[in-house]
């Protein structure tokens, strides 16, 4: 494994770079550092803070689960992973991908980076970020 280009690191935040000193991909190289040691490798290599955003908008409950089960709720689309949707099921032909337009995007908050791919559930799009918040 390799770490990141420092140019990568000063991007990051210092949340991201905590998680991955205590228990992601550094905890075996930084076992032996103190909570304050970790904190200032964090602080010197982490983007300047950024203003903390305003969270709103949480789910007030739990989701009732679909009347019909999603056709393609996760990372490859089926048990053998083909990543492949039938023009039916996903109700557009190829001929129609040269007129798709973008409709909305978001962007995550202290975050350069975004790991594993969005699933979705119940009528939601589910997107992990890289200080480990999750976003539907």
């Amino acid at each position: 494994m390799r770490a990141p280009e420092p140019e990568a690191l000063h991007q990051m935040a210092k949340s991201s770079i905590l998680s991955a000193l205590n228990s992601g991909r550094m905890k075996l190289e930084a076992r032996g550092l103190s909570k304050a040691q970790k904190n200032a490798i964090a602080v010197y290599l982490a983007a300047p803070e950024s203003p903390v955003v305003a969270m709103n908008g949480y789910c007030a409950r739990d989701l009732d689960p679909p009347p019909n089960p999603p056709v393609w709720a996760g990372w490859g689309g089926d048990p053998e992973n083909s990543r492949f949707q039938p023009a039916a099921a996903a109700g557009l032909d190829r001929h129609q991908l040269g007129n798709l337009k973008l409709k909305w995007a978001f962007g995550f908050p202290g975050a350069a980076a975004t790991y594993g791919q969005p699933t979705s559930y119940a009528g939601k799009l589910f997107a992990g970020s890289e200080d480990g918040t999750v976003y539907a």
